[in-house]
């Protein structure tokens, strides 16, 4: 059955062929892409092939791939037999307006930004080559100018062609990449030059210098110049993905950013986790890292890298600025919608890993600088990851739900009263100490303390919940703290009365 498509194909093929053939001139046909000439002067060659070895018994992978050859080929000669047909069309307009108004130079410029985009490592078709037989590049570029911002023309199509004749330009001259790159004068905002066409125009420069000498690679090579040509120009490779970042969330065109992202990972390869975590230039500001996207791009690449990297970037995150900060860092970037997802993602990384080191709820706590000597801005976004790291240790029945105080109160309390499966270990009288405070500066009287979390009197309190507001209201009475202020020497409550009921 395969042989029959790829015979039906060649046929298909053949006969387009003779239909460029007759109906073009040998000028015209001179102008095809040399990859579409070369696969049309290989259909008579492969004809015979076939024809000298019928008895040659094939494969189903050699038949195929000889169909999927021969439907390329194919798609190829109508995509050139299209091209010529319109080309001819706008040639034959002796006004370039008309010309450029008229549904042929519209199918003309279609097909070519189709063709190019799907081919971008071989020759790609131009859409302003008909145009310069007639005009010139000097005169085209001149009364192009002139209808730019004009309404009437697709103005997309106008500043295409214009590009097109630069970079015509560029190339004739020899230009380097680095004298094109000064010519485009980047700005020191990625995302405002990549919406105004200096990013693409660049990169296609790079693209026609390349793919003759690296043919299927022409793209990692000219993703691989654009990050060093940018990298130099923010200056170094952390500013340049956090210029990267931002053009991704304006909502650019993602296979740009996409591309940069694999020429930097390529640069990366070699080198030691740490040198790549040095390179993206992380500072002092927690926040700004997970929001400039340098987080998000660091776990990306070890992931992606390393057979164990998965907990690479957010281990390195938190030695660099400790649990506290990272916490405060995670509750502001989960506010903003753009990092929402991502800040939310890595904080639970944070909590697995904790959990991979077999860290307890006491070791946690510890790291978390809780303090009632001072005014704690960050005392609830403390509690709520204290309490979502505790609620994952036993996920099929967990100690507390995450965000939930009193669960945390009766957590601290059966742990003083001796069953500790969290592992608070000296630290239980510490994190009620903690909660006291919060519910003492939020005038909540403990007469009214179980009736806020269960909306309900004290009939279905167990032992643990009468202790907790008996413990409360000894705090409030006595106005003494049952721990050192600082939570760093902490003690049980076993030698308190009610502990021993």
């Amino acid at each position: 059955m395969l042989f029959v498509v790829s015979v039906f194909l060649l046929v298909c093929a053949t006969n387009v062929l003779e239909t460029v053939h007759c109906t073009f001139s040998n000028s015209e046909e001179a102008n095809m892409p040399v990859d579409i000439r070369d696969a049309a002067d290989n259909v008579s060659h492969y004809n015979r092939s076939r024809m000298s070895s019928e008895d040659t018994k094939t494969t189903d992978t050699e038949n195929r791939g000889r169909a999927f050859t021969m439907s390329d080929l194919g798609v190829r000669l109508m995509t050139i037999a299209k091209y010529n047909k319109y080309a001819k069309k706008v040639r034959q307009y002796i006004n370039l307006k008309d010309a450029l108004k008229s549904s042929e130079m519209e199918a003309l410029y279609n097909l070519c930004m189709k063709h190019n985009r799907k081919n971008k490592a071989k020759l790609q078709l131009s859409a302003v080559e008909p145009l310069l037989e007639l005009y010139g590049s000097s005169n085209l570029r001149n009364n192009l100018q002139h209808l730019v911002e004009k309404e009437g023309y697709n103005q997309h199509m106008i500043k295409h062609l214009l590009q097109e004749i630069r970079r015509e330009e560029w190339l004739r001259k020899q230009m380097s990449i680095d004298k094109v790159f000064d010519l485009l004068q980047f700005s020191d905002d990625l995302t405002t030059d990549i919406q105004i066409g200096k990013f693409d125009e660049l990169k296609e420069y790079i693209l026609s210098l390349g793919r003759e000498k690296y043919k299927n690679k022409v793209i990692e090579y000219a993703d691989d110049k654009l990050v060093a040509i940018l990298t130099d120009k923010f200056g170094g490779e952390g500013n340049l993905v956090k210029q990267m970042s931002k053009a991704k969330f304006s909502g650019v065109n993602d296979e740009s950013m996409s591309g940069l992202e694999s020429a930097l990972f390529r640069k990366w390869h070699d080198m030691k986790t740490w040198k790549v975590w040095n390179r993206l230039q992380f500072g002092d500001d927690a926040v700004g890292a997970l929001t400039s996207g340098k987080i998000e791009i660091a776990d990306k690449y070890f992931t992606k890298r390393y057979k164990n990297g998965y907990f690479d970037a957010i281990q390195l995150f938190e030695e660099d600025f400790g649990t506290e900060r990272l916490t405060a860092a995670f509750a502001i970037a989960k506010s903003v919608p753009d990092t929402k997802e991502f800040a939310t993602m890595m904080q639970h990384k944070q909590f697995n890993n904790w959990r991979r080191k077999n860290k307890s709820a006491a070791d946690i706590f510890k790291s978390l600088n809780f303090n009632i000597n001072r005014i704690d801005t960050l005392l609830d976004v403390k509690l709520e990851a204290l309490s979502s790291f505790i609620s994952l240790l036993e996920p099929t029945k967990p100690y507390v739900k995450a965000g939930n105080l009193w669960d945390l109160a009766r957590l601290a309390m059966n742990s003083v009263l001796g069953d500790d499966p969290a592992r608070l270990l000296w630290y239980d009288t510490s994190l009620l100490d903690v909660l006291f405070e919060k519910w003492s500066a939020e005038n909540l009287q403990p007469d009214k303390l179980y009736d806020q979390f269960y909306g309900g009197g004290m009939t279905v309190a167990d032992r643990t919940d009468t202790l907790i507001v008996a413990c409360y209201e000894d705090f409030i009475i006595d106005g003494d703290s049952m721990v050192n202020p600082s939570l760093m020497t902490p003690r049980r409550l076993l030698d308190r009365p009610f502990a021993k009921i």
